[in-house]
């Protein structure tokens, strides 16, 4: 529910299918090549469809 750190920056870079992230109650919907950053001060929820999964590197700073 809570971040290890409140604040901690997050730099997300879509590879591969498909994702949904939501952070802070709003929702980005990612496709391949598509960079998502945000600092994370609440929950936050990664969300792939049922048919497809996704992968992406996560960098925390």
């Amino acid at each position: 529910d809570n971040p290890p750190r409140p604040g901690l920056e997050h730099h997300l870079l879509l590879i591969e299918g498909q994702l949904e992230v939501t952070v802070d109650g709003q929702t980005h919907a990612l496709n391949p090549g598509d960079c998502l950053r945000y600092q994370l001060f609440g929950p936050s929820a990664f969300a792939t469809s049922e048919h497809s999964g996704a992968r992406y590197v996560l960098f925390m700073l």
